[in-house]
């Protein structure tokens, strides 16, 4: 992943301009959501479009960081 490319992103957050990034992906998704939060020096919250989605980028993430900086907080469809 090209550095250059990454502090435009880093660059363009701190003037607090929205991102869209596409195409990611496999771990170049992964290593890029903890070389921001890193750079950043701030949390991230990555919102993904199903379980099974969250468990996977948890997994992920734990090439990068402790288990017990990983949370998942999963929506449940409640029917009432």
């Amino acid at each position: 992943m090209n550095e250059t490319w990454i502090n435009k992103v880093v660059e363009t957050i701190h003037r607090q301009e929205n991102v869209l990034l596409t195409g990611l992906a496999g771990s170049a998704r992964t290593y890029l959501i903890h070389i921001l939060a890193r750079q950043l020096n701030r949390k991230a919250l990555c919102l993904v479009p199903s379980e099974e989605k969250a468990y996977d980028l948890a997994k992920q993430l734990q090439s990068f960081l402790p288990s017990d900086r990983i949370l998942l907080f999963l929506g449940r469809e409640l029917v009432f």
